[in-house]
């Protein structure tokens, strides 16, 4: 994989944290920062944003949350999943790691497919990822303005 050494690590300590019997607080929180499969699919409800604040708040051993948004295409379905990551990672970095099914628990994925029963067509293919920046600087006409 095309990664920076430190965020494989990063996320290798998160996801090794993750099978622990007591995980860590910040590996707990990044899990359940990420988005989850929600009900009414059917009637519209595709998209999982997570928890931004949530993954923001964590504070890792070596390393702070960084949310993501994930984009997916899964025939007719266009939506996105929020992730939470380490900072080290940047938007490639995260969307290799997507690619190549790095956000594993045992055989289960944290960005699971829509299921097959609710959309006939399985595959999932990522189109597009975007990281929020943590602490972004306020653009100055947008304060003067306010």
């Amino acid at each position: 994989m095309n990664v920076s050494k430190l965020c494989i690590q990063d996320t290798r300590t998160f996801l090794l944290e993750l099978k622990k019997d007591q995980p860590s607080e910040y590996a707990v929180l990044m899990y359940d920062a990420f988005g989850k499969l929600g009900s009414d699919v059917m009637g519209g409800n595709v998209n999982r944003p997570g928890s931004l604040q949530e993954c923001l708040s964590v504070q890792g051993p070596s390393f702070n949350g960084q949310y993501c948004q994930v984009f997916f295409k899964q025939d007719p379905l266009q939506y996105f999943v929020g992730i939470c990551v380490p900072d080290s990672c940047v938007e490639e970095d995260v969307h290799t790691l997507v690619v190549n099914q790095t956000f594993m628990q045992g055989k289960m994925s944290l960005m699971p497919v829509v299921p097959s029963i609710l959309l006939a067509h399985s595959s999932q293919d990522l189109f597009l990822t975007q990281c929020l920046a943590r602490a972004s600087v306020p653009d100055p006409s947008v304060v003067i303005c306010l």
